[in-house]
């Protein structure tokens, strides 16, 4: 839905929070706070492909510098969403 407001060429920086991209299961181990690095892993790795799928291109995933109050972890995925490719003359 979000690639259907932005025009080509549109830069994204989006916010993963793994407690809400992994299961409720994984959540509730740590009371909300995600601390295995493997999770944070499968959760930056669903939100890549949801946006690949989506037409974006991932140019990279970083750290967020702020943590949660609880400890918990976030990443920024900086994507695009690229210029269509011009057809080429037969």
């Amino acid at each position: 839905a979000l690639v259907g407001v932005c025009t080509p060429g549109a830069v994204l920086v989006l916010l993963v929070k793994p407690q809400f991209e992994v299961g409720k299961r994984d959540v509730s181990k740590g009371r909300g706070v995600i601390t295995d690095p493997a999770l944070h892993d499968e959760a930056i790795s669903g939100v890549r492909t949801a946006c690949e799928n989506a037409g974006l291109q991932v140019v990279d995933v970083v750290t967020s510098p702020i943590t949660g109050a609880e400890g918990n972890r976030e990443f920024l995925l900086h994507a695009v969403l690229p210029h269509p490719r011009e057809k080429m003359n037969p």
